[in-house]
């Protein structure tokens, strides 16, 4: 297996914005096992993807406290994207193929 990835979609409350891109960059993965990468895409205004890599699903169950800490320092950020209170639309699985130049 070449890895799993974990995608995951928000939109912030235009007024958050600033403020949410600095609360991301500032908290760190660097203590947490099996995870490879975590990138921020801003796909349109107010609209952000994070990608998350790890060496496979068990990093990413194993990680899941700290992620929903890192989502709680966020939520105020945020709007809801359904009636149940979510903020984040997820997306998740195996890495079949990576081609790298």
């Amino acid at each position: 297996m070449l890895g799993y990835i974990s995608v995951v979609k928000q939109r912030t409350k235009p007024e958050y914005t600033d403020e949410y891109i600095k609360i991301f960059k500032e908290m760190s993965i660097k203590d947490i096992q099996g995870i490879r990468r975590r990138s921020l895409i801003q796909t349109d205004e107010n609209k952000f993807m994070g990608v998350l890599e790890y060496d496979d699903i068990s990093s990413l169950v194993e990680a899941q406290d700290t992620l929903v800490s890192f989502l709680d320092r966020l939520r105020h950020c945020l709007v809801e994207v359904d009636d149940e209170g979510n903020v984040t639309e997820a997306i998740s699985g195996t890495v079949i193929h990576d081609e790298k130049k």
